[in-house]
Order: structure tokens, then sequence, then C-alpha cells
């Protein structure tokens, strides 16, 4: 179900959709944490992948983009503009428009695995059938976890131990997030909400783990009261966990292949 703060530009852009682009758009599908239970209001942004039968013209995706405005006046929204076909091969070899506000953003930022999943078995599809023929290869999505978790957080755990970096509890609780979620999938092929991930990790990792997933995901609920003292001790917990991560699902991917 839409969480009522969102409803009205959802449905807004919905009915924008249908009056601009008659018979154009044959699904409009709402990803993300909406679709898996874990729209959390001060920090969730609208993910929606939108589909036609048929492949989008310039004109067609520049009305579509127009009229997706609406999406943006409560947050920022993230939408793939797809055609069905495409969402019935592997989500790596698609280069579909994606647009955030007013800018274009990577294909892959929506146009991956762990969309594909969703669309297959949690989106809620506001227009559309309730099933659309999708790609799934548990093994390509553990795969492709895997590779986006060493292209996207080798690099960036090496980064973030520059000063400044990871100082804001806000900055720790969305890459602590984003990252074991992703990890879940990597691990075992899990695609699940950022807290059941958080969860979830919690039953693999040591427990010296466990107050840095916990501090991240009261953040994301609304706690404004951390469990660290200060900055220091929160960012060494942060990237020592996302280290521990890392090399567990360099491990697993070995496995895979």
């Amino acid at each position: 179900m839409l969480p009522d703060e969102v409803q009205t530009p959802i449905f807004g852009y919905l009915a924008a959709l249908e009056r601009e682009l008659p018979g154009v758009v044959s699904g409009v599908y709402v990803v993300g944490s909406v679709a898996l239970g874990d729209f959390q209001s001060q920090a969730s942004n609208l993910d929606v992948v939108v589909t036609s039968g048929v492949p989008w013209t310039t004109e067609a995706l520049g009305t579509a983009r127009r009229v997706g405005k609406v999406l943006d006046r409560t947050r920022p929204a993230c939408v793939a503009y797809l055609t069905t076909a495409q969402l019935a091969v592997d989500p790596r070899t698609v280069d579909a428009p994606c647009i955030e506000g007013d800018r274009a953003v990577r294909s892959d930022r929506l146009v991956n695995p762990l969309t594909w999943q969703i669309l297959d078995s949690g989106a809620l599809d506001l227009r559309g059938p309730d099933h659309v023929d999708v790609w799934d290869d548990p093994d390509g999505r553990q795969s492709w976890a895997n590779q986006h978790l060493r292209d996207q957080w080798a690099a960036a755990i090496d980064d973030q131990h520059r000063p400044g970096a990871l100082w804001l509890r806000r900055r720790v609780s969305t890459e602590v997030m984003d990252m074991v979620r992703l990890a879940m999938v990597a691990l075992n092929g899990a695609v699940m909400s950022k807290l059941a991930a958080s969860r979830a990790v919690a039953d693999l990792v040591p427990g010296r783990f466990h107050r840095i997933l916990e501090d991240s995901a009261g953040y994301r609920l609304g706690g404004r009261a951390s469990m660290y003292w200060g900055p220091v001790e929160r960012k060494r917990d942060a990237l020592d966990l996302m280290g521990e991560l890392l090399a567990a699902s360099t491990g697993a991917d070995a496995a895979v292949s």
C-alpha cells in the first residue's frame, strides 16, 4: 500500500501520464523502499518504473519527463523508462533512460537485478498486469551484487578514511544501510528492505558490529539519539563493518563462480 504522504504525487503523476501519453504507457510500478515495506518519511525517496509496449520516442520521453516533475514535490524521485520487452532480459545488458528530477542519471541506478527482482515479486503495480515477464537469474543477481560491492565500495571504503568523511550520523546511516542490503543480495541472493537486511546481517557478523547496525537503523527510523559518544568511534565501526561485508561477499562470490 502506498504511504499516505506520497499518494498525491504518485496518483497525480499517473493521471498526467494517462492524459498526456494515451496508449503509450503500459505499466507503472513503484519499487524501492515503498515496495519493500520500508518507507521512512525522513529518509526514503520514490523509485518508479514506467513501461511501454513500444520503444520510447524522443517526444514521448520528453513528455514523460515533463509530467514527472509532479513526483518531486515532496521528496526526490527517480524514474526508469523501459519497454516490456526489456524487462525479460538481463538488466545488465539494458541501457534505458533513468531520470531524477530534471537530470538524467546512470541507467543502472534503477535498471539492475535488484529492481528486476522487486518487479517480479513485490512491486506496487499502479497500472498494468500484476505480473510481467521479468528476467530472473538468482546466480546472476548474486554475481551482480558482488561485482557492484567491489566496484562501488572497495574504493569508497579507502576514500572514507579521509578526514571529514562519514563524520555525520546521517551519512553513516545511509552508507551502512545501503551496503547491508546489497551485501545480503551478494551473500545469498536475497532481496529485502534495508531494515530487514540490517537484522539479517547482525546474525552473520561478530557481535561488536551490532552497535553500528542498530545505530544506523535507528537513525533511519527517525531516532536522533546516537549510541555513540562521538563521530570518531562511529566512523571506525562503520568502516570495519563495510570491510567485513566486502570480505564476506567476495568469498560468497567465489563459491557461486
